[in-house]
C-alpha cells in the first residue's frame, strides 16, 4: 500500500505532482494518527468511561495492528520508493477492483454471521463490529466504483484509492478484531 501511495508521484513540472517522499510522509502520518486514535480511544474506555473490557481490548489490539502494519508496508515499500524513477500509478495495474470486491464479499460474510448468530442478542462489542464493517462495506464500494473501470489517471486519484483501500482494510480489520473479542466473553 504504501509503494502505491509513493509512487503514485508522476515526475513533472515542479510545483505540478506531489513526490514520492512527500506521498510517502502524508501516509505514515496518516497511519500514525490512526494508530493514536485507536490507542486514545482504548485508553479513554480504560480510564474514563465504563466501556466493555472486550472493547478495550479490540482498540489496543487495532492500534498494534495499524502500527505493525505500517511497519511492515514501510519496511516492503522503502526498495521501491529510494528506486523510484517514476511511471506512476499505471505502471502497477489495477489491483484495487478486485481488492474492492474481496473487501465487501468478506464484510457481508461476518455481517451475515453477527446477524444470524443464535442466541442472545450481541453484545456492545459485536455491534460496533457490526458497524464498522457496514463502514468498510460502504468505502470499499466508494473505492470500487471509483476504480471498476480502469486504474486512477493521476497522482492525486492514485493516493486517494490507495487511502481508500486502507480504510476499507482496517475497517475490515478492526470488524474482525471486534468480533473475535466480543465472542470470547
Amino acid at each position: 500500500m504504501l509503494a502505491m501511495e509513493a509512487s503514485a508521484a508522476k515526475p513533472s513540472k515542479p510545483g505540478k505532482s506531489l513526490s514520492a517522499s512527500v506521498l510517502l510522509g502524508l501516509s505514515v502520518a496518516l497511519r500514525a494518527l490512526v494508530a493514536l486514535a485507536f490507542g486514545a480511544a482504548a485508553t479513554l474506555g480504560l480510564l474514563g468511561f465504563d466501556w466493555p473490557h472486550e472493547l478495550v481490548v479490540a482498540l489496543f489490539a487495532m492500534a498494534g495492528f495499524v502500527v505493525v502494519e505500517t511497519l511492515v508496508l514501510f519496511l516492503w515499500a522503502r526498495p521501491y520508493i529510494s528506486g523510484y524513477q517514476g511511471g506512476g500509478a499505471a505502471s502497477l495495474g489495477n489491483a484495487y477492483p478486485d481488492a474492492a470486491k474481496i473487501a465487501i464479499t468478506t464484510q457481508g460474510v461476518v455481517l451475515g454471521l453477527i446477524t444470524f448468530q443464535e442466541g442472545q442478542l450481541p453484545n456492545t462489542t459485536l455491534k460496533v463490529a457490526a458497524v464498522t464493517l457496514v463502514a468498510g462495506v460502504l468505502v470499499a464500494g466508494v473505492l470500487y466504483l471509483n476504480v471498476a473501470f480502469g486504474s486512477p489517471p493521476d497522482a492525486p486519484r492514485a493516493f486517494a484509492a490507495a487511502i481508500l483501500f486502507s480504510l476499507a482494510y482496517w475497517c475490515l480489520g478492526f470488524g474482525l478484531i471486534c468480533v473475535v473479542a466480543g465472542t470470547w466473553t
